[in-house]
């Protein structure tokens, strides 16, 4: 239920409304970096991971140390066209901050009620997705009681298959792979930081959450900024009409050529598109941001189980996924 924004207006709209964090390619990367460095602090952690449902999709109970999946009245397991989708990604690089991004849109307008979306014709298996047994977790990419909980930007480097997808597909497959490679990444953010917030498959979220997301591959930058509207995906359009709405810029070449070390052409558009992504100013929306948390303390108005600010960072170990126990927070 996600709208791809057509109209150049609408696109830059709110694309020129944006803000910025970066880390991508060496072409740019000492320039991004050095104010990324000086905005953000340390992130020890930037695996992001989401699950959600498609309309129709009968949840599992654990019984027995047994996992059993209801069938629904048709005798499959699944509605025909519907499942469960978990996505997990690691950014290259993420700013967060204390408050949330200002919206977009109301969630009331007309593009959020009545915009138009790509049906899914196919399953997933034809697109080389492959179903896969995983534990149904939500991580946003930073530790419990970390104070700053929203996202305000992340960068992405293109996944290592996509040179090949290059040399496999046609310029309207490409175009597809950038556009739902920066939707999964914006909405898998999203969505984890809404199910921090107390919002889930069954509590569907109050207000909307916006981030700002970044794509390079080599010499290509592409922008995008995103609003989450509502978890409710497995609802159909009559019970819930709301749409999770992307706007996308078109793909822009960073420089022209590299010549005796010294780089031609470079694109200030895309500089200045970092800046504006920088500079988009979280903003206090003056509503309670955890309404379904009543009796629990935000992060940020604690001092237990966070560094206190200006205190050295604690070093956390890496630890695998699979060697946290059943039972863990995270995992």
């Amino acid at each position: 239920m996600t709208t791809l924004c057509s109209s150049k207006a609408e696109k830059s709209a709110h694309i020129n409304h944006t803000t910025c964090g970066v880390r991508s390619l060496a072409s740019f990367c000492q320039v991004s970096l050095q104010i990324t460095n000086i905005c953000s602090g340390h992130n020890a952690m930037r695996m992001c991971e989401s699950r959600h449902s498609g309309k129709g999709f009968v949840l599992c109970k654990r019984r027995k140390k047994r996992t059993t999946i209801q069938k629904n009245e048709r005798g499959s397991r699944f509605w025909p066209e519907m499942r469960m989708a978990q996505m997990k990604h690691k950014t290259n690089h993420q700013i967060r901050t204390e408050l949330p991004l200002p919206q977009f849109l109301e969630m009331d307008d007309k593009v959020c009620i009545e915009g138009k979306y790509p049906q899914v014709e196919y399953k997933g298996k034809v697109a080389g997705q492959k179903a896969i047994h995983d534990r149904p977790i939500t991580v946003s990419g930073h530790w419990i009681a970390d104070p700053c909980e929203f996202g305000q930007v992340s960068f992405h480097t293109m996944p290592p298959q996509y040179e090949q997808f290059c040399k496999e597909f046609d310029e309207k497959s490409l175009e597809q792979l950038w556009q739902g490679f920066g939707l999964m990444a914006s909405f898998g953010w999203c969505a984890a930081q809404a199910h921090n917030q107390g919002f889930n498959l069954y509590l569907d979220t109050t207000y909307p959450f916006t981030t700002q997301t970044v794509l390079v591959d080599s010499n290509n930058v592409r922008f995008f900024t995103y609003q989450l509207n509502t978890l409710h995906l497995w609802k159909d359009d009559s019970a819930n009409p709301m749409r999770n709405i992307l706007w996308a810029t078109d793909t822009a070449k960073l420089f022209d050529s590299v010549e005796g070390g010294q780089v031609k052409g470079f694109n200030d558009d895309v500089l200045r598109q970092i800046l504006k992504f920088f500079t988009l100013k979280p903003v206090n929306r003056g509503i309670d941001l955890r309404p379904y948390l009543a009796d629990e303390e935000s992060p940020v108005s604690q001092d237990r189980l966070i560094n206190l600010k200006g205190e050295e960072p604690i070093e956390r170990p890496p630890i695998g996924r699979w060697q946290y126990p059943r039972n863990a927070v995270y995992f």
